[in-house]
C-alpha cells in the first residue's frame, strides 16, 4: 500500500513543480521543452558493441557478453537526461527515451532471432520470421534494488521499457516483457566500484523468478551499461535455469567501452533500419 501512496504523493509534488517552474530541457535547459530537438538528436540509430570487458572478464565467475546494442555514448546531455530520468524525477522524458530505445530493443530482438535459427548472430544472416520458432522474445530488464524502488516510488527502467514495447506492438513488432529478475540479498552502491569489485559485488546476487524460462530466447535491457557487470550477472542467472540471454539492448554506453556502428537490417517486419523518429 505504501508504494501506490508514495507515487499518488510524487504525482501531487510534480504537479505542483510545474505550475510553479518552467518546463526546461532536461539535457540543455532549454526553455518549454522536456527534451529539446538537438538533444533529442543525440540518440540515434542502434550500434552493434563489441566491447573487450577486460576487467569483468578477468574475475573468475564473469559471464562473456552476448553482443549489445545501443542508441548513444553515456557522455554529455545523454547522462544528463538519463540521470533527470532516473535520479532527478523528470518522468516527463519517459516517451523520448522509449522512442529512442525502441530501434535498440529490435536490433538486439532481430540478432536473438537469427542465432536461435542456427545462425553466426550476425543480423546480416538470411533470417526470415518464422525460421526459429513462433516464441516471442523476451525482454528482461536489470531488476531494481528494493530500497532504489522505495526511494524513488517506481522503476524508472522497467517502466520506460513497457512504454517502448507499446510502441513497438503498433508498429507490429511484438516483443513480450518479462522482469524476471530479482535481487536476492544486499548490494552495495556500484558507482565508485571499478570493473573487478562491481563483478564481486553482483556475482550470485540475482535470482530467476519466472518458472517457466527454460529454451526462452531473451534479450537483456538496461539504461547504461559501464562495465558489463550488472549484464554479466544476469547472463548468469538465466542461463542457470536454461534460459538463452542472446542478446543485449541498453539506451547507452560509456565511451571507454568502445564499439562499432551497424545497421539493423530489418528482420523484423515493417522496421528497417529505422532511428527514433520512427515511433514517434
Amino acid at each position: 500500500m505504501a508504494a501506490p501512496v508514495s507515487r499518488a504523493l510524487r504525482g501531487v509534488w510534480r504537479a505542483t513543480v510545474d505550475l510553479v517552474l518552467p518546463l526546461t530541457c532536461a539535457g540543455c535547459g532549454a526553455p518549454d521543452h522536456a527534451c529539446c530537438p538537438t538533444c533529442r538528436a543525440s540518440f540515434g540509430r542502434p550500434r552493434l558493441r563489441r566491447p573487450a570487458w577486460t576487467a569483468v572478464a578477468a574475475f573468475p565467475a564473469a559471464q562473456p557478453l552476448p553482443p549489445t546494442w545501443s542508441a548513444a555514448d553515456y557522455s554529455g546531455r545523454v547522462r544528463d537526461l538519463l540521470v533527470a530520468y532516473k535520479d532527478g524525477d523528470r518522468r516527463d522524458l519517459r516517451p523520448v527515451l522509449a522512442r529512442a530505445l525502441a530501434p535498440v530493443l529490435v536490433a538486439a530482438a532481430d540478432h536473438a532471432a537469427s542465432a536461435q535459427a542456427g545462425g553466426t548472430g550476425d543480423t546480416s544472416d538470411a533470417y526470415e520470421p518464422g525460421d526459429a520458432d513462433d516464441t516471442p522474445v523476451l525482454l528482461v530488464p536489470m531488476p531494481t534494488a528494493p530500497a532504489a524502488r522505495r526511494r524513488r516510488g517506481d522503476a524508472p527502467l522497467e517502466d520506460l521499457l513497457g512504454v517502448s514495447a507499446a510502441l513497438l506492438y503498433r508498429a507490429g513488432v511484438h516483443l513480450s516483457v518479462e522482469p524476471a529478475l530479482r535481487i536476492t540479498r544486499r548490494i552495495r552502491d556500484q558507482a565508485h566500484l571499478d570493473a573487478h569489485a562491481r563483478m564481486a559485488n553482483l556475482h550470485g546476487a540475482y535470482a530467476v523468478t519466472h518458472p517457466g524460462l527454460r529454451g526462452r530466447r531473451c534479450v537483456l535491457v538496461d539504461d547504461v551499461v559501464t562495465t558489463g557487470a550488472t549484464l554479466s550477472e544476469a547472463v548468469r542467472a538465466l542461463r542457470s535455469v536454461g534460459a538463452e540471454p542472446l542478446a543485449c539492448a541498453v539506451l547507452a554506453v560509456t565511451p571507454r567501452t568502445g564499439g562499432s556502428v551497424v545497421r539493423n537490417s530489418g528482420l523484423i517486419p515493417g522496421v528497417r533500419g529505422e532511428g527514433p523518429a520512427a515511433f514517434g
